[in-house]
């Protein structure tokens, strides 16, 4: 039944892509057994031929990894920030300064009074460097970090280079079982396959990380086991897939506004888009779909994006 609807949407999919070949995904089946859930795909890749990829992964894994993980929310920020300040600010002298903290919403105010103007201001520094530390806590504790958009908008997302490194021990029985599959296939050959395996599965549009703030990740098992992912998502899982099949290989996830694709230090020939990061040529992949593009090549809005340099990107 699940099979089934998967490919109306896939053919429904078809009817809309125009300018590049859509991702079809012909199979998703999970089926959960005593310690293992096994995962069953196909897909139609880039040349028109059926491909197929069976795996298992352990229930306690899919169960608790990153179970915690959830929205940012600034409220819940804020909250842990102020009651940082205030065990900060107890244990100060109250015969030399007096620290009063109040907290509005998503903001918090700070104000320090003293005899003593030098005294005031380094309580005051103290006090900022307290607030910055609280973040900081907060934020690596729930899987998130600091961000700014290639616009110099700032604001907060899930930290994508940490999901996909923890995240490598998780896919290892996809890896063994791509390892088994391709005993001799070509880098290019193997990279080829991950990419259409993951294009092919159904596609969430990602709102502006800006606004939703994370809303919508899911990390790698998540994103297999809902058989969904957006761009963001997509990118981290394969990522993650290509540190474990090529440990030295250096990868980067690139962002561009409302977007999200791969760089990769690999060979590449004339014609292939490639990005220079730090010095070195990325070559490029588009694992979002829902258009299968190949490898080395990129929509042409994410072409746009980096050859005017509007991107920023973070390394593995």
């Amino acid at each position: 039944m699940y099979a089934h609807l998967i490919r109306l949407i896939s053919i429904m999919l078809v009817s809309i892509c125009t300018a590049s070949a859509c991702a079809e995904q012909l199979l998703f089946d999970k089926e959960r057994g005593g310690t293992l859930t096994s995962f069953k795909y196909s897909w139609i890749d880039t040349h028109g031929r059926t491909q197929n990829f069976n795996f298992s992964i352990d229930n306690k894994k899919i169960n608790s990894k990153f179970r915690n993980f959830k929205n940012y929310k600034p409220y819940s920020a804020t909250r842990h920030i102020h009651k940082a300040l205030e065990r900060t600010a107890s244990k100060l002298n109250p015969r030399e300064a007096k620290a009063e903290i109040t907290r509005r919403m998503n903001t918090i105010e700070i104000s320090v009074t003293s005899k003593s103007e030098e005294l005031q201001q380094s309580t005051m520094e103290a006090l900022q460097v307290a607030r910055e530390q609280a973040l900081t806590d907060f934020l690596k504790k729930n899987y998130y970090i600091r961000f700014e958009t290639p616009l110099g908008e700032a604001g907060v997302k899930p930290d994508h280079v940490r999901f996909a490194t923890e995240s490598k021990d998780d896919l290892q029985p996809l890896t063994k079982e791509l390892v088994k599959k391709f005993p001799s296939i070509t880098t290019k050959g193997l990279v080829e396959y991950i990419l259409g395996f993951i294009q092919t599965i159904p596609y969430s549009k990602l709102d502006s990380r800006i606004e939703t703030s994370g809303a919508g990740f899911s990390p790698p098992l998540k994103l297999l086991s809902d058989n969904l992912g957006d761009c963001d998502s997509k990118s981290v899982l394969m990522a993650s897939l290509m540190k474990n099949a090529f440990p030295q290989l250096s990868v980067a996830i690139i962002y561009i506004p409302n977007h999200a694709l791969l760089g990769l230090q690999l060979p590449h020939v004339k014609g292939d888009d490639t990005v220079v990061i730090e010095g070195s040529e990325y070559l490029l992949v588009e694992p979002t779909g829902p258009a299968t593009l190949p490898y080395g090549k990129v929509a042409e809005q994410s072409k746009m994006y980096l050859d005017s340099g509007q991107f920023s990107y973070e390394l593995l």
